[in-house]
């Protein structure tokens, strides 16, 4: 008997350690989801796109994501993130109060003062330092689940990504003027094209005003007119930018871009559903390819084509077999502008 006491001590002792190795923060914030994508440099955060300044990837069959980013699919904010430089060190703090430190080339993960052994340790590639989702998410109470067709990693509450590996993907919306504007800001750094990037930010700065308008008066009005709209708008992605598409409805009418044609008909009330108007471009020069339209007007972008200049060829005295010089042509966009108050009749402005 006195023999088994030790062993049964170092039982009691190592279950304890384990028991504490593996426990975790019940801090997961509910209906909380986020996905990140291998090789892009946007994520999804409770159906928003994100951007990203460094994209995640795959070494010795884990995914590495940008902390930062991890942290904020995780509710973590700015504030909460704090880099010691010379340590290597990185300091997380929750919403919860909870304190959670990891540190560049070392597999612990500590989590209010108590230490997690991982089995991969932070990297630090350029100036992010990345960690595998799973550590951090579960740590905070968080589940992770992985999609193999399309490289995905899902975070989310308990219970929100059950199945998720077989369901379809939602594309994620931009949401706002400003998240939109952070999508292209960092797309344009990681790709480095300083010259486009330029004049993003030139476009933006005289649109700013515009659309931080509309975006505002669409928030205020969204309880008003939630209620009211019983139909789906088309193609929206940043508040107050009513995006380009092939098919519009404002509710009543239906406005559809069909090969060379593009249809206008009355859908309400729906027995009396009929086309009234086809504006038809066959044969000049004209292919609509999508289109905007409000209470007025109709705005029609397409393609039209001229002929190029073409290389000349060498001629030569003596027949020969040969394929047939290739055409060349100009494609330029081209916007069309009609007033649709009647829609019987669309009457073309410029």
């Amino acid at each position: 008997m006195r023999k088994l006491l030790p062993v049964a001590s170092f039982i009691l002792v190592l279950t304890i350690a384990v028991f504490l190795n593996q426990q975790h923060i019940a801090g997961a914030l509910p209906n909380h989801t986020a996905s990140f994508v291998v090789n892009q440099t946007t994520f999804s955060l409770d159906g928003e796109a994100r951007g990203m300044d460094a994209a995640p990837f795959i070494e010795q069959g884990r995914t590495y994501i940008p902390l930062r980013y991890l942290a904020y699919a995780l509710g973590i904010t700015d504030d909460g993130i704090i880099w010691d430089g010379q340590k290597q060190k990185v300091t997380l703090s929750t919403p919860n109060g909870n304190v959670i430190t990891v540190t560049v080339g070392k597999a612990v993960l500590t989590i209010d003062g108590q230490e997690q052994l991982m089995d991969v340790t932070p990297l630090l590639i350029g100036e992010r330092v990345y960690l595998p989702v799973r550590w951090l998410a579960e740590a905070l109470g968080y589940e992770v689940g992985w999609q193999e067709d399309t490289a995905t990693v899902f975070v989310g509450s308990p219970g929100s990504i059950v199945n998720k590996a077989t369901k379809t993907t939602i594309l994620p919306a931009v949401g706002s003027y400003e998240n939109l504007k952070d999508l292209l800001t960092h797309a344009q750094s990681y790709s480095g094209n300083y010259y486009k990037r330029a004049l993003i930010d030139e476009a933006f700065q005289d649109l700013a005003p515009q659309l931080n308008t509309k975006a505002e008066s669409l928030g205020s009005a969204a309880d008003t007119t939630q209620a009211g709209t019983d139909y789906s708008k088309t193609n929206t992605q940043v508040a107050g930018v009513d995006e380009a598409d092939i098919v519009k409805t404002d509710g009543i009418y239906i406005y559809q871009v069909n090969r060379e044609r593009v249809v206008i008909a009355k859908a309400q009330p729906a027995e009396d559903m009929a086309v009234v108007s086809t504006l038809d471009f066959a044969g000049k020069d004209f292919t609509p390819l999508e289109m905007c339209v409000d209470e007025k007007h109709l705005v029609l972008i397409g393609t039209t084509r001229s002929p190029a200049i073409q290389p000349s060829y060498k001629l030569e005295n003596k027949a020969r077999i040969g394929i047939i010089p290739p055409y060349y042509q100009n494609e330029t966009t081209r916007a069309i502008i009609y007033s649709v108050s009647d829609k019987s009749n669309p009457r073309k402005l410029r």
